[in-house]
């Protein structure tokens, strides 16, 4: 029969084996872990508690988290109905909240909880993550995806995006202007239904569209474009593969009106197309004139040499 001094030594063991169980998973936890009651007095924290509040958890305990600074007063309400979905034993999702440091300093987190019974008081354990630098990556992404929109639709010329089976995803507000339409009209629709494009434009922008994402070179090449009120344009369109996470997800199209540009190209060449028949005619004058240069000197001659052998 096992002694009680052996029992008594097992259950000493037993004891620091739990304790030792407990200071890794709460104590030497990674995020930050509290326990409080279901008023929202502080009755426990571990050291990462500690450290993302800046306050000994000495300073904490016994004090009541709706009554202190430890978040802001727009985020009370919020956190007075956390703790009263666990006093009701609810299932209540992830939420985020902002921790106001003892130096003063802001820290995002996401705090989860759930409602445990110890020594026989329902009291609520809360685990805070720090999230401030997802926050902060969530920031800068929504920074840049501003900054792209505001290229994207300031961009003076039109641009679509277009997913592999040529059915147009996304417009700027240039192209919707060029072509006259509503972006529901041409948003999920494929090239070859485009209205604004002439019949045989088409044709050269599903050939340009299959080299293009075959990884082909296309040069820009230019369509014919109806525009609002009827309007008739010159485009030029530059395609080039679209890419996200370094994976083709179709093709980017940029589109240039150059009407006016084929315009003054136009007047250039028949001007120029003047000039050169203004040249030639000027050149053959020249000519001619020189001819007759030649031959008056030839006649001249002829009679001063008649007259000498008179």
């Amino acid at each position: 029969m096992e002694k009680k001094s052996d029992q008594i030594n097992n259950l000493e063991k037993e004891l620091a084996s739990t304790k030792a169980w407990l200071e890794a998973f709460f104590e030497d936890a990674p995020d930050a872990y509290f326990v409080c009651d279901i008023a929202g007095t502080f009755v426990n924290g571990n050291k990462a508690a500690e450290k993302m509040s800046g306050y000994e958890r000495g300073e904490l305990i016994g004090k009541n988290m709706l009554k202190i600074r430890i978040v802001p007063l727009n985020q009370i309400p919020r956190l007075a109905l956390r703790l009263a979905a666990h006093a009701a034993k609810r299932e209540i999702a992830p939420e985020e909240f902002t921790i106001i440091r003892k130096d003063g300093k802001e820290v995002s987190v996401e705090i989860t909880g759930t409602m445990v019974i110890i020594n026989g008081k329902p009291l609520v354990m809360g685990i805070a993550r720090d999230i401030t630098l997802r926050k902060r990556i969530e920031q800068d992404l929504r920074d840049s995806e501003e900054e792209l929109n505001a290229i994207f639709n300031g961009s003076k010329d039109g641009i679509a995006l277009l997913d592999k089976t040529g059915r147009v995803i996304k417009i700027n507000k240039t192209l919707i202007e060029l072509g006259g339409v509503k972006e529901n009209e041409i948003i999920g629709r494929r090239i070859e239904i485009l209205k604004m494009f002439t019949p045989a434009s088409i044709v050269k922008m599903v050939s340009a569209f299959a080299r293009t994402l075959s990884g082909l070179p296309v040069p820009p090449y230019e369509v014919e474009v109806t525009g609002a009120g009827g309007k008739k344009m010159i485009v030029e369109i530059h395609g080039s593969i679209g890419y996200r996470r370094g994976e083709s997800i179709g093709v980017v199209a940029v589109l240039r009106n150059i009407t006016e540009r084929k315009i003054v190209e136009e007047e250039i060449m028949r001007k120029t197309r003047e000039l050169e028949k203004f040249n030639k005619l000027a050149v053959g004058r020249e000519l001619k004139i020189i001819e007759l240069k030649e031959k008056v000197k030839e006649l001249q001659e002829e009679l001063d040499k008649i007259k000498n052998e008179q």
